[in-house]
């Protein structure tokens, strides 16, 4: 469950003595700062878990699979070249390091589903899907873990932020 900041209840305190003229565009405003605090609270949580995630980017022409932690470094940073907001989750050394341009993300979800052509115990997928304005992927984070600690966190991230998280207005 996302908690609500002191500005979070200003920014609806606004909202709700506005006139009608001014509460559309006072309550969007509002929703698209709930929405940059859900990515960037969903990016933390991960980057917190310390678990290492199979990680999947399909890009035009190439795929790149890797398994990592993704810490213990996390920024946030603006493109000096496209003014994107980016979050960046590095490993310690930094020869590993990972940016989404979390403005381009409009749909989180998060599956469980069974590995394919699997037998074992251990036959469950725990994925985290960035998705783009037209449900294209952006990156897919598999939990890599199979422990009981990764399953009741990624549980718990289903409850906290639901099964999908619908980002963009």
């Amino acid at each position: 469950m996302m908690m609500m900041s002191e500005d979070d209840d200003n920014n609806n305190n606004v909202a709700n003595n506005s006139d009608s003229s001014d509460e559309s565009t006072t309550t969007t405003t509002n929703n698209s700062i709930n929405n940059h605090k859900k990515i960037d609270l969903i990016l933390k949580d991960i980057h917190e878990s310390s678990f290492p995630f199979r990680i999947v980017v399909i890009g035009n022409g190439a795929i790149l699979e890797t398994t990592s932690i993704l810490g213990p470094h996390m920024a946030t940073s603006t493109s000096t070249k496209t003014g994107e907001r980016l979050v960046t989750l590095a490993s310690a050394d930094k020869s590993f390091e990972f940016h989404v341009k979390v403005d381009q993300v409009s749909k989180v979800t998060f599956t469980e589903r069974e590995k394919p052509g699997s037998s074992t115990t251990n036959n469950i997928m725990r994925i985290c899907r960035l998705q783009s304005k037209d449900e294209k992927p952006i990156c897919s984070l598999i939990l890599a873990d199979s422990s009981e600690d990764a399953k009741e966190w990624f549980q718990g991230m289903t409850l906290q932020y639901g099964h999908e998280v619908l980002l963009m207005d």
